[in-house]
């Protein structure tokens, strides 16, 4: 009679509740019920066996404290049991991801040029100084602001240079001061290309025009390398058989470089201060465009990426000062060098020209300057356009 009144209850109380999915599902005698007073029971069941409801691991200790005999089925356990393997295989896969978020935010798979075109061994070795080979990967030595700041002390010649961290990679940016827009191919016309270097042909991409050489080919100075002639194989020449040349051949070259380096020098140096504006050109004017701060400076304007009508620009302003810089050899070597990727940067018309290496044949240290002889071998554009 206790239980008829008792379960009403709970049942009522069980429709006025949201029911949650509980872990155990219990079974206790009739009498075993009607003498507790149990709470966060749901689903309660009256069956030939009993009473059966679900409850959480609370409900089990009264049980166990009032020395109740119960039935308990354990549906995570089963869960689990059931699909052992679709939980250890997901175990593992949640294991790997967190590792590779780890690895990801603490070590490095590579150190990148934010621009191809200014890479620059020296600068790469010296980043590289900071970081600890841990297996395949990397890891800094230092945070990314301080090796910044070291760059900028160590290669003050340039607008800007500094490092920063994207996922996996660090990644070096690079502004040059005083290098003009890199030249382009020549117009498509009638003519010659001849070779400006001893050469080895590393690289053909003639879209008009007539080859006289192969890739391979060893060719000197002043050798013919292409021509508009397309007869010219048959060692015929008629007007209406010229076409206009087009196109790029490369060759890997070696030549001697000198140059020269103050001891004891005042030169502008940037600071690491820049000043960034974005503004609109509109008939001529610059509208929006914030004043230059610095009383000495290098300036430098981008279009915006996604501007397509070309109104929209943004000028970063470098702060310069006055220094006088005293040079030991190493730091006139660093200096050298750095002269010597640029004068090649400056005259470099595919992404695919590139310094392949640099050894340094011998120097001459005077009162007031070093004088150094690299030997360079390099990638380069050899064709030398004459018409006819």
């Amino acid at each position: 009679m206790k239980l008829k009144v008792k379960l009403p209850k709970f049942l009522t109380r069980n429709k006025t509740r949201r029911v949650k999915f509980k872990r155990y599902n219990i079974n206790i005698a009739e009498s075993s019920f009607s003498n507790l007073n149990l709470n966060n029971i749901y689903n309660i069941k009256l069956t030939n066996e009993g009473v059966n409801f679900d409850g959480n691991h609370q409900v089990l200790k009264v049980l166990d404290d009032n020395n109740i005999n119960y039935q308990c089925h354990d549906r995570l356990k089963t869960f689990i049991t059931g699909n052992a393997y679709k939980v250890i295989i997901t175990l593992i896969f949640s294991i790997i991801i967190c590792l590779l978020f780890l690895i990801n935010q603490f070590f490095l798979r590579e150190i990148i040029f934010a621009d191809d075109k200014y890479q620059n061994d020296l600068v790469l070795e010296y980043v590289e100084s900071y970081t600890k080979k841990i297996g395949p990967y990397l890891k800094l030595k230092s945070n990314v602001a301080k090796i910044s700041k070291e760059l900028r002390k160590k290669f003050y010649q340039y607008a800007y240079i500094g490092v920063n961290k994207k996922g996996s990679k660090l990644i070096i940016e690079i502004v040059y001061q005083d290098v003009m827009d890199n030249p382009s191919l020549p117009d498509a016309l009638v003519g010659e290309y001849f070779a400006s270097h001893d050469a080895i042909i590393s690289y053909i991409n003639l879209t008009s025009g007539q080859m006289v050489v192969k890739y391979n080919d060893v060719v000197k100075k002043g050798d013919l390398l292409a021509t508009s002639n397309l007869q010219y194989l048959d060692n015929l020449y008629s007007s209406d058989k010229l076409v206009p040349l087009e196109g790029l051949i490369l060759g890997n070259i070696k030549e001697y470089y000198d140059i020269e380096v103050l001891k004891k020098e005042e030169i502008a140096v940037f600071t690491g201060k820049m000043l960034s504006s974005y503004y609109l050109n509109f008939k001529n004017k610059k509208l929006f465009l914030k004043a230059n701060p610095f009383l000495l400076s290098y300036e430098k304007t981008y279009p915006l990426t996604l501007n397509k009508l070309n109104f929209i620009y943004y000028k970063n302003y470098y702060e310069k000062r006055y220094e006088t810089i005293i040079r030991n050899f190493e730091d006139a070597k660093d200096y050298a060098l750095i002269k010597l990727y640029q004068d090649y940067e400056a005259v470099r018309v595919s992404e695919k020209e590139k310094i392949i290496s640099i050894i340094l044949a011998s120097y001459q240290e005077y009162d007031d300057k070093f004088s150094f002889h690299f030997l360079v071998t390099a990638c380069k554009n050899i064709a030398i356009f004459k018409s006819f």
